[in-house]
């Protein structure tokens, strides 16, 4: 299990248990296993399609004449059996998983369609290392291995608080990829060389200057969707209960509003990532602020230090989607989470964001440091 420790998600690459053999097809090996549900999932699928034929099966055979009272008889079977379709969808897909195919190192997401796709030409080394990450005053050691790639960026590739559980998947990541041995660091972090390439021009969802960054990710993924149809579902349930008060009695009191705020809730979680933008913006004096903003409003201001031997990392999250990950001082600061393959930033465009953030926080860093030194220094 996952600890939560502000970021509410659970590492989509499994560290614990084998990992599958390799299957070559089509230049494609298997490295780690895409996980699903397959009693669950299509369980709730088939119930779906029960809720769905029953419903307009009842509808059917009633004498009632007014078309607005067959409507709204029909309403809760179709939005019940929608909200188990997409919950079902959800847990019967394939998601995580790691994939070789061709050139390429794929971290899957929600689906094969979600994945960051990381050039093996990029990769430097394969790190296994220990993080000391700060929860308040608490201090947790995580193992983590990391792809280091040749522009300074990293990529997770597994996490796991047992150390000998996690060094030994790291082998079997290097021998899945044709690598030597993971590079193990005892007692200090991997090197991370500054960002010097050309940068290229901004993907869609991302507006930027020298110094900031506005992201526009978007609502997609299943999670959203499932968020729609339990939403839509809870409001017409709590607005049929409450227009039928006399026959419901207390049940319809109780839980009518019950139902109508929680849909409504549900709802906005949605609606609000679709308009939803992220504040980046990088000081002089060295540190990284991050704020949210939607319709005018804003809220969630972080700040971060930018401590020597801070680095930026990728984290696939499965149905969560991608996010970047900013380490610094043991503080994580987590930002343009939620990238899908529908959403407005795309998986691959981590890549060009993390580049941003590296290659723009590293001149604020350096000029700091540097402006530093000249003060020390004496008369």
């Amino acid at each position: 299990p996952n600890h939560n420790h502000g970021h509410g998600y659970a590492i989509c690459i499994p560290v614990q248990g084998t990992v599958s053999k390799s299957v070559t097809m089509n230049k494609t090996t298997e490295i780690v296993a895409s996980r699903r549900s397959r009693v669950f999932g299509p369980l709730l699928i088939l119930t779906a399609l029960a809720t769905m034929g029953l419903g307009i099966w009842s509808v059917s055979t009633q004498s009632t004449a007014i078309f607005s009272n067959r409507l709204i008889e029909v309403s809760f079977p179709l939005m019940m059996a929608w909200l188990l379709w997409e919950g079902g969808r959800m847990l019967a897909a394939r998601r995580g998983g790691m994939d070789r195919v061709d050139s390429d190192l794929l971290l899957y997401g929600e689906s094969g369609a979600d994945a960051i796709r990381v050039p093996l030409a990029q990769i430097d080394n394969i790190a296994v290392h220990c993080v000391r990450e700060l929860w308040g005053d608490l201090i947790h050691d995580v193992w983590v291995c990391e792809a280091l790639l040749k522009d300074g960026l990293r990529v997770i590739l597994a996490q796991s608080d047992d150390e000998h559980a996690l060094k030994h998947m790291a082998n079997q990541i290097c021998e899945k990829l044709e690598r030597e041995g993971p590079i193990v660091y005892e007692d200090e972090p991997p090197p991370c060389p500054a960002y010097s390439g050309a940068l290229g021009t901004a993907p869609k969802g991302v507006a930027h200057t020298a110094d900031a960054m506005i992201l526009s990710v978007g609502a997609s993924g299943v999670l959203n969707r499932t968020l729609i149809a339990g939403g839509l579902v809870s409001v017409v349930v709590g607005t049929l209960l409450l227009m039928d008060v006399g026959n419901n009695g207390a049940l319809g009191f109780m839980f009518g509003p019950f139902l109508g705020v929680m849909g409504v809730v549900l709802l906005a979680i949605p609606l609000t990532n679709s308009v939803l933008l992220e504040h980046i913006k990088l000081s002089p004096d060295g540190t990284i602020s991050h704020h949210r903003s939607a319709l005018g409003w804003h809220w969630g201001l972080q700040e971060r230090t930018l401590h020597p031997g801070w680095y930026l990392r990728i984290r696939q999250r499965g149905v969560h989607g991608g996010c970047l990950e900013i380490l610094s001082g043991g503080r994580i600061l987590e930002f343009c989470g939620g990238v899908h393959a529908r959403s407005r930033i795309k998986p691959d465009d981590l890549l060009w964001v993390a580049r941003f953030v590296r290659s723009q926080a590293a001149v604020e860093v350096d000029d700091t440091q540097s402006s530093e030194s000249e003060d020390q220094e004496p008369s």
